[in-house]
């Protein structure tokens, strides 16, 4: 009886435990196992004729903040010796290249500026205005319309995401 409750409770609350698992950055498979454990450790203590989901999603979610809280954050030196003497974790880096390939970061400059130039007036302005684009000259190829910069601001970004050319060069 207890494991087939626990097990229905477990899938009950499971798309819950996958988001607050995503928002703490926790393991889902650790969260669903603690979410286990709290629920056969509550199990004495629960009122069947109430809302039993509810109950147990608000006790795990508060025991899972409190373990994401107090889970410790450690720094390790980059000065800190390996094993052999002399031998720092700085020394297995690889060497920071100062070297700036212009010719990508142009061509990469350019074709924002085209799919910026493909947008609206208004949403060239906004941009240009948003995220301080000195370089970047709006293209006038439509007069600018009269919206709220907000509603600017979510269609040009509607714009962007739809821009493939823009998105391989950003991301590749």
């Amino acid at each position: 009886m207890p494991d087939e409750f626990v097990l229905d409770c477990l899938e009950k609350l499971r798309p819950m435990l996958f988001n607050l698992a995503n928002n703490y950055h926790l393991d889902s498979d650790d969260v669903l196992q603690d979410a286990a454990v709290i629920i056969l450790e509550t199990l004495p203590r629960l009122d069947l004729s109430r809302n039993v989901v509810s109950y147990l999603w608000s006790t795990i979610t508060c025991r899972m903040i409190d373990r994401a809280r107090k889970k410790k954050i450690e720094t390790i030196s980059l000065h800190t010796p390996l094993t052999k003497p002399g031998l720092t974790l700085e020394d297995t880096l690889p060497a920071a290249s100062g070297e700036i390939n212009h010719k990508w970061e142009d061509e990469r400059t350019e074709i924002v500026h085209q799919s910026l130039r493909r947008l609206p007036l208004d949403e060239q302005l906004y941009l240009q205005r948003a995220y301080k684009l000195a370089a970047f000259s709006p293209c006038p190829k439509t007069p600018p319309r009269t919206r709220s910069q907000v509603v600017t601001g979510q269609s040009a970004r509607r714009h962007l995401r739809a821009d493939w050319q823009l998105i391989q060069t950003v991301y590749c």
